[in-house]
């Protein structure tokens, strides 16, 4: 999920279970270690994944849905995003995002598919 609310909150809704995040930064990021009861887990999830719902403050209708993976706690998860980390886009260059994004093709950062 990706939203920015600038100093604004957020409420997490597992199942039947609400998680309060604090107040975001001014850039509208959060950050919150969210620690679920493996009841609430092995009630809700389905095919290793657990839904969640991320309602904004009062008065804001919008409401964001996701998907948590839930892995096995054995092995080795890579978690990555993809803006120049795997494909060359530029992020920090709006025009040069865009045009990566919408016309050029798909172009990888050299020597991370074998880092993979």
């Amino acid at each position: 999920m990706k939203t920015n609310v600038p100093l604004g909150s957020i409420i997490i809704r597992f199942a039947d279970r609400t998680y309060a995040l604090p107040e975001s930064t001014a850039n509208g990021h959060f950050s919150k270690v969210l620690l679920i009861d493996a009841d609430v887990i092995n009630a809700a999830q389905i095919n290793n994944k657990l839904t969640y719902q991320a309602v904004l403050a009062t008065g804001d209708q919008r409401v964001y849905t996701g998907q948590v993976n839930l892995v096995s706690p054995q092995g080795l998860s890579i978690i990555s995003d993809i803006d120049d980390t795997i494909k060359i886009s530029e992020v920090t260059q709006r025009k040069q995002l865009l045009e990566h994004t919408f016309y050029s093709d798909f172009t990888a950062v050299p020597g991370m598919a074998d880092l993979y």
